[in-house]
């Protein structure tokens, strides 16, 4: 599928976040991602994001017609450790930044100047894409080198470590603050079964809400807290 199929909405517009908007070339990750809103409502799980669910690639996005409206500052990247990009798993990153081969060569070596030329999975790089239009790209690491991530929380780890960046760096540049941010649907493409990612994927929107956050003075971290919450990554 190239083209947009449709779009949902989840709206929660009482806060200053970022507007989260998921897209897919399979068409199943609608259903996914409206699934996993759905069972967070019923658990009482609070989302302060409003997110727009969307079938269809980044490139048929930029170039139809209806979508025209669709003003963006920021595109997630679930990359590698390393910066390197190719065509076939990175063209929607290609297709944003001003030139593909420069983004790559800064990319590389801003890890190679923060994080001793690996950035691990869990953080995250806010790039210039050279692109007035699109100006920002969050770039976080899926995993150290592609490959299969069935059965682990990759997804989870990704999502919340961009979204996190782009929060910070909210407080950080307010004047050019990020309003919409288009997110793939992380880790789909390695083997992660659309259910998982959707339901990991909103829930690192639930635990970066003000509901999810666990203040640690009020209800202090403990082991049975961390593994409840991991058990939330892998039961559905």
């Amino acid at each position: 599928c190239s083209g947009v199929i449709t779009s949902k909405m989840e709206r929660n517009d009482n806060n200053n976040n970022p507007r989260c908007v998921l897209y897919s070339n399979d068409a199943s990750m609608l259903s996914a991602w409206s699934e996993a809103f759905a069972v967070m409502r019923h658990e009482g799980k609070q989302i302060d994001f409003p997110c727009e669910m969307i079938v269809g690639s980044l490139d048929a996005l930029l170039s139809d017609a209806s979508q025209q409206s669709l003003e963006f500052e920021c595109v997630v990247h679930a990359g590698n450790s390393y910066g390197v990009l190719h065509e076939l798993h990175d063209g929607d990153t290609l297709r944003v930044v001003a030139n593909g081969a420069v983004f790559q060569q800064r990319l590389q070596q801003r890890i190679y100047e923060l994080h001793g030329g690996e950035i691990a999975p869990g953080n995250v790089l806010l790039m210039s894409s050279g692109n007035d239009a699109h100006p920002v790209i969050a770039y976080a690491p899926l995993s150290r080198v592609p490959r299969v991530l069935s059965h682990t929380d990759a997804t989870y780890q990704c999502m919340r470590a961009a979204l996190k960046g782009v929060l910070q760096y909210n407080v950080t540049v307010a004047n050019h603050a990020i309003k919409t941010v288009m997110i793939p649907a992380i880790g789909l493409r390695a083997g992660i079964d659309p259910t998982d990612v959707a339901m990991q994927m909103v829930l690192a929107l639930h635990t970066l809400s003000a509901q999810g956050m666990v203040d640690p003075s009020e209800q202090p971290y403990t082991l049975e807290w961390a593994y409840n919450l991991d058990q939330q990554l892998i039961r559905y």
